[in-house]
């Protein structure tokens, strides 16, 4: 069934008026008629009589009124559903991010989003880099805040910070370090170091660490609970190598300290990603220039 066909019966049957129905849909009134007798003929049936100057729907064109403002109805109210959608009125935004940046991070980002968009509901969902990026390819989520451990190039990427990354131990710690925040990585490299999970961005970038120096550590202990790792380091049993966001506060409370290697400092990157053939929702793209204009006013990390 033409559409522009019925459109124009619509108007007609609305108004009772070939001349009202043109004014309507700015076009000519022969032109009205012209394409209502051609609907007419490509449906078989009449749909309108006019008796004297009075225009009557017949039974058939009565039926299809009816269809018609429903049909019609729906098309209004898909257009100021797609509007209230360009203008945030209502949607989700599916996020995922890492712990770490979950627990220090991501709560001031969404906070700051959702007073901004008060109608868009945020499913935010953890994990580790690695799962991040598994998450965004599988549209598991939309958009994800991670530490940069290498990406497909079916990603973009949107880099945020950097953070750097800290040999942590407790602040009772007796290890030699230098009078500048300092140590040498063979001072520690035979002492127990708690590393996070497989999959992780710090995880990826002390191994690179390792490895470029050609030391291997003594005894590992793998984890991924920040809480559990501050706890042990805490307790003294081990050393690990953490961001400073993750610690920041228990190195204010005195009960952990910061020491930089004396090889040099590392850094952990934290990137936006999304899937580079995919149209970001009006939410994921606002949330995306939120992070671009707190990232303009200065260091998000």
């Amino acid at each position: 069934m033409n559409l522009n066909y019925l459109r124009i019966f619509y108007e007609v049957a609305k108004n009772k008026s070939f001349s009202r129905a043109a004014e309507k849909l700015c076009i000519t009134q022969p032109a009205v008629s012209i394409q209502l007798r051609r609907f007419e003929r490509a449906l078989g049936l009449r749909l309108i009589d006019k008796i004297g100057r009075e225009l009557r729907l017949t039974e058939v064109g009565d039926l299809l009124y009816s269809y018609a403002q429903e049909i019609f109805r729906l098309v209004e109210e898909a257009k100021e559903a797609i509007e209230d959608a360009r203008h945030l009125k209502w949607g989700s935004l599916r996020l995922g991010t890492t712990q770490a940046l979950a627990q220090h991070f991501m709560s001031t980002v969404v906070a700051a989003f959702q007073e901004r968009f008060p109608n868009i509901t945020v499913h935010l969902d953890e994990g580790s880099s690695e799962e991040m990026v598994e998450g965004v390819l599988s549209h598991r989520f939309e958009v994800a805040v991670a530490g940069r451990i290498g990406y497909p190039e079916n990603l973009k990427v949107f880099p945020l910070a950097k953070n750097e990354v800290f040999l942590v131990v407790s602040s009772h710690c007796e290890l030699p370090f230098f009078a500048n925040g300092e140590i040498s990585l063979s001072e520690v490299i035979d002492k127990p170091i708690i590393l996070r999970e497989k999959g992780s961005c710090t995880r990826k970038v002390v191994e690179e660490m390792f490895k470029r120096h050609r030391v291997k550590p003594a005894a590992v202990i793998e984890a991924s609970n920040t809480d559990f790792i501050k706890d042990m380091l805490k307790r003294g049993k081990a050393i690990s190598f953490l961001t400073k966001l993750v610690v920041q506060k228990d190195v204010e409370e005195g009960n952990l300290r910061l020491l930089r290697l004396k090889e040099g400092k590392f850094f952990v990157e934290v990137d936006l990603i999304y899937l580079a053939d995919k149209t970001l929702s009006p939410s994921a793209a606002a949330f995306k220039e939120l992070l671009k204009e707190q990232k303009a006013r200065g260091p998000l990390l």
